[in-house]
């Protein structure tokens, strides 16, 4: 938020500047840019990443209130125990997925970041 911040007032700053940047547009639009990059990770977990966490949520509270009634040993059913087991299989995978997932939402900030960055050591 913070570089947000920072290139939102470069934004306004510099927006009635009369020298275009190395790629030709404003220095506002290229602050502009900085900033929906950086804001991207906000979309991106709350609609890329949702289904892998949600998924994970629910296989790490699935004991939770069992456990809150403070019920010792639960008793469960054949099927049940078929069913956590393949639950617990998917589990990996399902890590495998959010650390991808993970990777890419860490990408927006770091290209924001760098827009940023490019368009300060460039300004004249």
């Amino acid at each position: 938020m913070v570089s947000s911040a920072a290139n939102a007032y470069l934004a306004w700053k510099l927006r009635d500047a009369l020298v275009p940047n190395v790629l030709g547009y404003s220095w506002s639009s290229l602050y502009v840019t900085a900033i929906a990059t950086t804001l991207g990770i906000i979309p991106w977990t709350l609609t890329a990443m949702k289904d892998t966490n949600g998924q994970l949520k629910a296989h790490a509270v699935r004991d939770d209130a069992a456990v809150a009634e403070g019920n010792g040993e639960m008793v469960i059913s054949a099927q049940e125990k078929a069913m956590r087991a393949k639950q617990d299989e998917q589990v990996p995978q399902l890590m495998r997925d959010w650390a991808w997932l993970n990777l890419c939402r860490a990408a927006f900030p770091l290209v924001g970041g760098v827009i940023g960055f490019l368009g300060a050591i460039h300004m004249q």
